[in-house]
């Protein structure tokens, strides 16, 4: 099965430990005994702390804020869309690595 991943968290597990991802938006696939996934953006999660995060998520609202006063087109305001929600996905992963 293959199917479009949408940014957010992704739990991994290996060899009994457990680790957790932000993702960006990709494709993955499924299968019987793995899961693949291509995405744009990825990081462990435990290599962020908690004030970069809510950095990263203030930079992505203002920028969001400033794209849509300045008018920017479609795929512009889609990049910048796609940075909030990777922003908005590392906060949630944080919550869940506690």
């Amino acid at each position: 099965v293959i199917d479009k991943l949408m940014a957010g968290d992704l739990k991994v597990i290996k060899d009994g430990q457990t680790e957790y991802l932000a993702v960006g938006s990709g494709f993955v696939e499924v299968y019987s005994e793995k899961v693949s996934v291509l995405t744009d953006e990825a990081i462990q999660i435990s290599d962020r702390d908690e004030t970069e995060i809510e950095e990263a998520i203030k930079r992505a609202q203002e920028a969001l804020e400033e794209g849509k006063a300045s008018n920017f087109n479609a795929a512009q305001m889609q990049k910048l869309e796609a940075a909030a929600r990777f922003a908005h996905a590392q906060k949630i992963a944080k919550s869940k690595a506690r």
